[in-house]
């Protein structure tokens, strides 16, 4: 589960990923996400691929690429890097057996209950929501089409913050080395020749932007209910 995940000059997006397998897929019904008189969330990973809209199966080396799903609403526009830079707030996530719901929160907006952290209320946040997925009711909508007894999909989480310098979504693109788009996942992404590497450490080629790189995470926060 990416619950920021954004690259290059890229919008931020919220992805969620199982295995491809038929048996470990989940396929998220379009009409639990579509609601009339709703928030309408789009699956922004597949919007040049409508056939594997709202499918979560994941793998980046088929062509086209699996990226899983992202349902994201419309409501609020996505977010560069930048953006976010500019309009620090929360991102929350509320992970149940039968959905999980994804928040952006602006720093002026973060209700007492999350903010103090004694006891939140994710029930009371719905106006913020950026991405949902609704595993139950697709399930019930259509047996069979996401498994929530899967270790698979629904396996234990961990927080993981990862920085990475180059490369396109899944990083196995450069887009600045030879004069347009390389891969670089067959030179182990690592050492000179290696494309990334060479960008960032060609002080004619990375200055500027990495100049001025920095991240501030003010708090990492995390609950279960007993």
């Amino acid at each position: 589960m990416d619950i920021l995940e954004y690259w290059n000059h890229a919008q931020s997006e919220v992805s969620f990923h199982t295995a491809s397998t038929e048996e470990d897929v989940c396929q998220l019904d379009k009409a639990q996400l579509t609601k009339s008189g709703c928030p309408q969330f789009s699956d922004v990973n597949n919007i040049y691929t409508p056939w594997m809209r709202y499918n979560c199966g994941t793998n980046y080396n088929t062509l086209p690429p699996h990226f899983g799903c992202a349902p994201t609403t419309d409501q609020q526009p996505l977010k560069t890097g930048q953006e976010y830079a500019e309009n620090p707030g929360v991102i929350a996530a509320e992970w149940t057996r039968d959905f999980i719901k994804v928040f952006y929160i602006p720093e002026a907006e973060i209700p007492s209950d999350l903010d103090e952290g004694a006891s939140p209320q994710p029930d009371s946040w719905d106006k913020w929501i950026i991405s949902y997925y609704p595993f139950g009711d697709s399930e019930r909508a259509n047996p069979g089409s996401c498994n929530l007894t899967s270790q698979s999909l629904a396996s234990p989480q961990a927080f993981v913050l990862n920085i990475e310098l180059c490369g396109d979504r899944g990083s196995l693109e450069f887009p600045f080395g030879c004069g347009g788009y390389e891969l670089c996942r067959n030179k182990k992404y690592a050492g000179p020749g290696d494309c990334c590497y060479d960008f960032m450490t060609d002080d004619a080629k990375s200055s500027g932007p990495l100049e001025t790189a920095f991240f501030n995470i003010s708090w990492i926060k995390t609950w279960q209910q007993e």
